[in-house]
């Protein structure tokens, strides 16, 4: 298989050439790359050649492939990783992950190949769990996040948010690494959920705004998890010395929503690209704060590195907030089919939020400098387009 890239043999040699890929290896993945980006530590690279601490030191035999921040589309699995990946994955690679014993990945490679990521495959529910790589920042994500998997897995609900977290809580206590420093070394995921039902009294929700949630229903486990997740890192900050920060995340969408994903906004989506009307379960009224995934990464990041210890910050801007008819009349537009209504079935009118009006104020966000890139049109229109083409 042929590829087309620049590669770099030395000191500005930078050479675009066509070549041939090896033959891939059962550790290995083939991928299309989709953007690779240019910033001044290319230029540091062109400039630097060898002497660069991340190339290798014999480029004139071993030229490397120019650009480290890229993302793209997997093509090919080889075994070692087909438990984990799929063809048709979107990826984006994480310039500076790199360890000791190796180069960076986007860096150092011929052929950008090598295991760069050190996949620790777990399941952070189970008591005790714990990863054995060091790290100095944990972010903690890993929860189920849509109304089917709420009324059918509500165990796992509440166990990834509590027994997962607690788990990573002592992993970043006992990880040397982390305890380095005054900044941010653990980031829990929380959600717009923890504000419930609007009482009311407020158009938007401010990180110290509490509503209604019923405990004494199967929905309330998610919302009341991520409290409760709340409550726990603010105890081992006090007990322990972890230094959490906790962003809070508005209704998120992007090109990667699965299938089988039962949040509204998802199957709107599939539905639509699939050339099929859009279904809406209500009469669409539900107004909601949503995030463009790009939007919610670079919040996530801003919370990381400006956030203050122990402080919660809202991850939305009211450039995305929408009524969910209106979502919906968006995404038939733009894939040309119509909107129908029709009532959810019992396992699905379990899972579903009874909010009606959950708008979040993300001021003290912005606060520290995030902005919305992509308002609520541009973000759905992209995800569309992206969706499309990626299919």
């Amino acid at each position: 298989m042929n590829t087309k890239a620049v590669r770099i043999y030395g000191v500005k040699d930078l050479r675009l050439e066509e070549f041939e890929l090896p033959t891939m290896k059962d550790d290995e993945i083939e991928a299309r790359i989709v953007t690779d980006s240019l910033c001044m530590s290319t230029y540091k690279v062109s400039n630097q050649g060898e002497k660069h601490k991340k190339l290798p030191n014999d480029l004139k035999n071993h030229p490397v492939i120019m650009g480290h921040e890229f993302c793209g589309v997997i093509t090919k699995v080889g075994e070692k990783w087909k438990h984990l990946y799929k063809p048709g994955d979107c990826f984006v690679a994480q310039p500076n992950l790199g360890r000791a014993d190796t180069f960076s990945l986007g860096y150092s490679f011929p052929y950008v190949g090598g295991e760069h990521f050190h996949v620790a495959q777990m399941d952070v529910s189970v008591p005790g769990a714990c990863p054995e790589l060091p790290a100095d920042i944990v972010v903690h994500l890993a929860s189920t996040t849509h109304p089917r998997a709420y009324a059918t897995e509500p165990v796992a609900t509440i166990t990834s948010n509590i027994i997962g977290l607690k788990n990573l809580l002592d992993y970043a206590c006992s990880n040397d690494a982390s305890r380095h420093g005054d900044g941010i070394d653990f980031v829990f995921a929380s959600s717009v959920e923890v504000y419930g039902q609007n009482r009311g009294d407020v158009e938007r929700f401010d990180e110290r705004y509490c509503g209604y949630i019923d405990a004494n229903t199967l929905r309330a486990g998610y919302p009341e998890a991520k409290r409760l997740g709340e409550s726990l890192c603010q105890a081992y900050r006090e007990q322990y010395g972890v230094r959490p920060v906790i962003p809070r995340i508005a209704r998120t969408y992007g090109p990667t929503l699965h299938a089988d994903d039962s949040k509204a906004l998802s199957q709107f989506i599939h539905r639509g690209l699939a050339g099929e009307d859009i279904i809406l379960k209500s009469e669409g009224t539900q107004r909601y704060s949503y995030a463009y995934v790009g939007d919610t990464v670079t919040g996530l990041l801003y919370c990381m590195m400006q956030g203050k210890a122990g402080e919660a910050y809202n991850i939305a801007d009211s450039a995305s907030d929408c009524r969910l008819r209106d979502l919906a009349a968006l995404v038939a537009e733009y894939c040309g089919v119509e909107v129908r209504f029709e009532l959810p079935d019992e396992v699905e009118s379990k899972g579903y939020s009874k909010a009606t009006l959950a708008l979040m104020d993300g001021g003290k966000l912005a606060g520290l400098g995030w902005k919305v890139k992509y308002p609520i049109r541009q973000g759905i229109e992209r995800t569309l387009h992206m969706m499309r083409n990626a299919g």
